[in-house]
């Protein structure tokens, strides 16, 4: 079993693949097809809006996934 990060470094960002529980879809820094998290934003390579928001599918994850009610 290979438990080395994946995706692109800092942000750990993937396109959904189908093989974890770990959603945008299900992190309170998802909004509208966006994520709002201020490392994604500063740091990841993927497409942004105007605004500097990251464009991500909801079942793309990254390291920061965050479900509502989890510290």
């Amino acid at each position: 079993m290979n438990n080395s990060p994946s995706g692109e470094p800092v942000t750990e960002f993937s396109k959904y693949d189908g093989k974890g529980p770990f959603k945008c879809g299900n992190c309170v820094h998802f909004e509208d097809g966006t994520c709002h998290h201020p490392v994604m934003m500063r740091e990841s390579k993927q497409p942004k809006t105007d605004d500097g928001y990251v464009r991500v599918n909801s079942g793309d994850c990254c390291k920061f996934v965050r479900r509502p009610g989890e510290r």
